[in-house]
This record gives structure tokens, C-alpha cells and sequence, in this order.
């Protein structure tokens, strides 16, 4: 469900994060792919969260570092910022909706009520999901591929 984009933007925080915490480079880190990702996906994750003052450009060449504390930085944040808003599925008018006329009115009403319930839930949950609750994750289930703290 999350893209490459936000699923990154969660590596790169959390991993800026364990530098910060552990002191060992407090003036940052460089990050980059070792081929993991594509490289205009990285830049425009560090883009990205450069403009909105999660991260910093250290005076090094190509060192970021944290500038917010990450357990106020929630999943939906991140969705938003990439995505604009959560999207379940494609795209799509729903005045246009190809099939809408295997439904009655009433139907398709109810069905576009509980998508939008659907959504709303989702939504409710990222906003209140932080990154730092997806590292008390990534410690029992070793979560994304990251080391245990």
C-alpha cells in the first residue's frame, strides 16, 4: 500500500534517527542508495523532506541530518507529502465510473459511503501511527529490513 517514495522517506528518517541517537556522527550522515533504490527516488526523497523541515543539508558534501523529532512525524504525514492524501485503488471521477450502471443508485451511493468510511479509518490509524511506533515494530519483527535498535 505505501509507495517506494514513503516507504524510503521512512528509511531515511528512521535511519538519520539512530545516528542522532546513538551520537556517533552528530554532524549527519550521508545517505545514498547502494543500489537499493533508484536515484532520482532518493533525491526526491531527500527533496521532499528537506522542504518541509524534516531533514537538513549539513555543510559536508551530501550529509543529512534530523531536525525533527521523529515521534512527532506520522505515516500520514509522509502519505500526504508525497501523495497529497491516501489513496485506496486507482484513481477515479466517480460520476464516470465504468460498471456504475450494474448498481442501482441507492447501491452505488452505499458503496461510495463505505469506501469513504474505508478511507476515513485508514486515515484515522496512519495519523495516528508515528515513526517511532514503526521502530517498537521493526524491534519484534524486524520491520523493513532495518536492524534492531
Amino acid at each position: 500500500m505505501f509507495s517506494s517514495h514513503v516507504a524510503w522517506a521512512v528509511y531515511v528518517l528512521i535511519e538519520l534517527d539512530k545516528v542522532l541517537n546513538t551520537g556517533n556522527n552528530p554532524k549527519g550522515m550521508i545517505i545514498s542508495t547502494d543500489n537499493k533504490m533508484h536515484k532520482s527516488v532518493l533525491h526526491n526523497v531527500l527533496r521532499r523532506l528537506m522542504s518541509i523541515g524534516y531533514i537538513a543539508r549539513t555543510s559536508s558534501y551530501n550529509k543529512y541530518r534530523l531536525t525533527v523529532n521523529i515521534s512527532q512525524v506520522s505515516i500520514y504525514a509522509l502519505v500526504k507529502l508525497f501523495h497529497g492524501d491516501v489513496c485506496i485503488g486507482e484513481i477515479y471521477d466517480h460520476c464516470h465510473t465504468i460498471g456504475k450502471e450494474n448498481f442501482t443508485t441507492a447501491e452505488f451511493n452505499n458503496f461510495l459511503s463505505y469506501e469513504r468510511d474505508f478511507k476515513e479509518s485508514i486515515c484515522i490509524r496512519m495519523q495516528e501511527t508515528y515513526l517511532c511506533d514503526l521502530i517498537k515494530l521493526s524491534d519484534k519483527s524486524n520491520l523493513l529490513g532495518l536492524e534492531n535498535k
